[in-house]
């Protein structure tokens, strides 16, 4: 097992600071994709687990936004849908390609 633990103090700026981590996905690339539901927030692991990008948090509205996001798949055309809980919607998006440095 590789375990990716959240800290006992939370800080949401953190990639491993979790809250309520309820939904998780694989990209094509083999990025990971975390619904971290207490963050309203995506996280965006990249294949080395050791970098990450967010998407969302805090909770809003706007488009790329979300309020409790649930559960996040990714098609066969490399699209995110993610269940928006909290605005009762769904949002598509297109994953960038991960860019190495």
């Amino acid at each position: 097992w590789d375990v990716w633990p959240a800290p006992a103090i939370h800080n949401p700026l953190r990639g491993g600071d979790y809250r309520m981590p309820t939904g998780i996905a694989v990209d094509q690339t083999g990025r990971t994709l975390i619904a971290d539901s207490g963050n309203h927030r995506i996280v965006v692991r990249n294949a080395d687990a050791r970098t990450w990008d967010f998407w969302g948090g805090p909770a809003g509205t706007a488009p790329g936004e979300f309020v409790m996001p649930m559960s996040v798949t990714v098609g066969a055309d490399g699209d995110v849908a993610v269940a928006d809980t909290g605005n009762d919607r769904i949002q598509i998006a297109t994953l960038r390609p991960a860019t190495s440095a």
